[in-house]
């Protein structure tokens, strides 16, 4: 089941009008609707929004059981959110971050000694202005 119809099924068992669902969101009627046929992408801030009114976990919008096996993101800052639908593409974003942990304790190593070069460059400044 896609989100809009499931965000659909949920508004219409709760009782609740496209309206009510729109002026909740601070929308219009128009959008909301698009909202639920899919015809405007429905970003992950607009899904906990939808799902705040509705009273449910948000991720519980979003869950196929058969389809996703893992959704992590933090929508806090920057709407980021990964939903993975495959082991493989899992493995996949798994692989990608290690080397990316990988090359930053790479770069934290670089700037740690240049910061250690740049102490040792300080002390021998303040020894020479003494």
């Amino acid at each position: 089941m896609d989100i809009g119809t499931k965000i659909k099924k949920i508004r219409t068992k709760k009782g609740y009008s496209q309206l009510y669902m729109a002026n909740k969101l601070g929308i219009t009627t128009k959008t909301y609707s698009s909202l639920e046929t899919q015809k405007n992408k429905i970003d992950a801030e607009k899904i906990q929004q939808i799902a705040k009114v509705l009273e449910i976990d948000w991720l519980e919008l979003l869950k196929d059981d058969d389809k996703i096996t893992q959704i992590n993101g933090d929508n806090s800052n920057n709407n980021h959110l990964n939903i993975y639908t495959s082991d493989k593409d899992l493995a996949h974003a798994l692989e990608k971050s290690q080397q990316e942990v990988s090359f930053l304790k790479e770069k934290i190593t670089s700037l740690q000694t240049e910061i250690e070069n740049l102490k040792e460059i300080n002390g021998f400044l303040r020894e020479k202005t003494k």
